[in-house]
């Protein structure tokens, strides 16, 4: 991971914290097939005791894990999923995940 996905970690971990930017990073790797990254946050939930398969997640969770997803198989984000993340976070989380995302 570079310097800069790792400053971006640590500026959302206050806001969202730990667990759901792992879970974030997560979608994005699995979904854009990075096999590399994948396992080793896939290693990282699940030492942190989570399952990655099935994790028992917030509804801001299951969000992240979603536009993670989509984010990493399209660049263009469904209106309703834009709709639902201006809902969830300010626009400044929304800008660092972004950033975030664009990392992968």
């Amino acid at each position: 991971m570079t310097s800069e996905w790792r400053q971006l970690r640590e500026q959302l971990v206050p806001y969202i914290g730990e667990r759901a930017v792992s879970l974030f990073a997560y979608a994005i790797a699995d979904a854009s097939g990075d096999d590399e990254g994948s396992v080793r946050l896939r290693s990282a939930l699940v030492d942190a005791g989570e399952d990655p398969d099935s994790p028992q997640v917030t509804e801001a969770e299951q969000l992240l894990i979603d536009w993670g997803r989509l984010v990493a198989g399209s660049e263009e984000v469904p209106a309703d999923m834009t709709a639902r993340l201006k809902a969830a976070f300010n626009p400044h989380l929304r800008d660092l995940l972004t950033a975030f995302a664009a990392q992968r």
